[in-house]
């Protein structure tokens, strides 16, 4: 049966006239068995890679990076193997169990965090000082707790910076602009190191142990790039967004021989990065299916134009020239090889800073009402358009979105009414595993797949 949106609908699985599938993780052979094996060059998509989980699981991030690091050391020395640095110091137990023991023998005043290799919303996260605590029969690994974060308000705070990787041979990557910080709920302490309140930022868990609490909450980025600026200064604003983008490529580079590649798979990431209190940053985690369901007004206004950014990229309609260095709210970090923010006047410059622009303004077509534009310094502000429109000059049009809480008008392309019929369903259905959008010919249509099993969907 048809149920027409404009010109999206709905239709049944396996039909053939779909280009994109949007699944859960566990589903991505389902999701790639559905591909026609006498078609495979016929530009369909699907959201994730087949061993995304190279990226996503921390013990293997860990040992990928691990191994990054001993090419670098044989390549260009300690200096470079540096880069690979972006996590703490992690043992993957119980295998690495007598080489941690070791460890903190030596180091007993260290503060320690486990974390499950897999899993959300906090679960199986605690802090310890003795290391009879890190022992356990599943795999789980330990890290060394960064004790000195940096507090916005004595509380301590996470970054989501959302990652688009659309191929990993070669590398091609896209970040957007816009994120935010979770903040937690309590004041920061090491003395109450069973507090998760004070030391882990999940919403959820925030949510779960008390509905009522208003304080800890997402901050948008650029709200948390002003704070910064007013207490550091623009070059350490200038610095942290170029590290964030080193950071990004070094984990995919890390990655990147262990991915299986296939030009019809792409995925969005969110990676979780903590800053310090000597402005250094540390990559958390990176998730392969970040909740998409939002949580308030500006969430939902974000994870909208996330959206639909992410299906301009993909550009099933062929109508971008492959020259662009920004859509949307994306811009390109890396098409091969990293690219670099273009210098006012071609002059000479002793530091170079990557094409990435976190927290810079992209004014929306509705206002936020807590998200104020920020002046960049960096880039100047960019009034949002319909990506299509800003970087193809395509007529938009004013559409109403009223489903799933939408209020008022947005200014959207050809992806906009998907985004909210999949924004609609994240929220309302939770049982969902795997989502069709398809096209005939120049009409682009949208078929929902609905499944039985939980979905596994990230929440924060």
């Amino acid at each position: 049966m048809y149920s027409f949106y404009g010109s999206w609908c709905q239709v049944e699985f396996l039909k053939s006239n779909w280009d994109l599938c949007w699944c859960d993780p566990r589903h991505v052979e389902t999701a790639m068995a559905a591909l026609d094996p006498v078609r495979r060059d016929d530009g369909r998509r699907v959201c994730h890679f087949r061993n995304h989980y190279e990226l996503t699981r921390k013990n293997l991030l860990s040992r990928n990076l691990s191994r990054l690091r001993r090419r670098y050391v044989r390549e260009g020395g300690e200096e470079k193997a540096s880069l690979c640095d972006i996590m703490p110091l992690t043992f993957e137990l119980p295998g690495d169990y007598k080489m941690f023991t070791e460890h903190h023998r030596k180091n007993p005043e260290d503060i320690w965090i486990v974390k499950p290799v897999t899993g959300s919303q906090g679960r199986g996260i605690f802090l310890f000082k003795s290391g009879e605590q890190a022992r356990g029969g599943t795999t789980h690994i330990v890290q060394r707790y960064v004790h000195r974060p940096f507090l916005v308000a004595g509380r301590k705070f996470d970054l989501r910076i959302y990652v688009l990787v659309t191929s990993f041979c070669p590398l091609k990557v896209w970040v957007a602009r816009e994120g935010f910080a979770r903040v937690c709920t309590h004041q920061f302490s090491l003395e109450r190191l069973d507090d998760k309140l004070g030391h882990l930022t999940n919403t959820t868990l925030r949510l779960r142990n008390d509905p009522s609490d208003t304080f800890g909450s997402k901050w948008p980025l650029m709200d948390l790039r002003q704070w910064v600026e007013l207490n550091h200064g623009k070059l350490a604003i200038m610095g942290l967004v170029h590290d964030a983008g080193r950071l990004v490529l070094t984990a995919l580079t890390a990655a990147q021989t262990a991915v299986s590649h296939d030009p019809h798979c792409f995925e969005l990431y969110g990676f979780d990065i903590l800053i310090d209190a000597d402005l250094r940053l540390w990559l958390l985690e990176v998730n392969a299916s970040p909740s998409l369901a939002p949580s308030d007004a500006d969430d939902q206004r974000l994870k909208h134009d996330l959206l639909q950014d992410v299906f301009n990229i993909l550009d099933f309609e062929g109508k971008l020239t492959g020259k662009e260095r920004r859509v949307g709210g994306f811009d390109l970090l890396c098409n091969g090889e990293p690219l670099w923010a273009p210098v006012p006047g071609g002059r000479q410059v002793d530091t170079r800073y990557l094409n990435l622009y976190l927290a810079t303004a992209v004014l929306q077509t509705v206002p936020s009402s807590s998200v104020q534009p920020l002046s960049s310094i960096i880039s100047p502000p960019l009034v949002r358009q319909d990506p299509v429109t800003a970087v193809l000059h395509h007529p938009a049009s004013m559409l109403p979105l009223s489903a799933a809480g939408f209020s008022g008008h947005y200014q959207t392309g050809h992806g906009g009414i998907a985004c909210r019929m999949l924004i609609q369903l994240m929220v309302q259905q939770h049982h969902q595993v795997i989502t069709l959008l398809a096209r005939q010919r120049d009409v682009v249509q949208c078929c929902f797949i609905m499944g039985h099993t939980k979905s596994t969907h990230e929440h924060v």
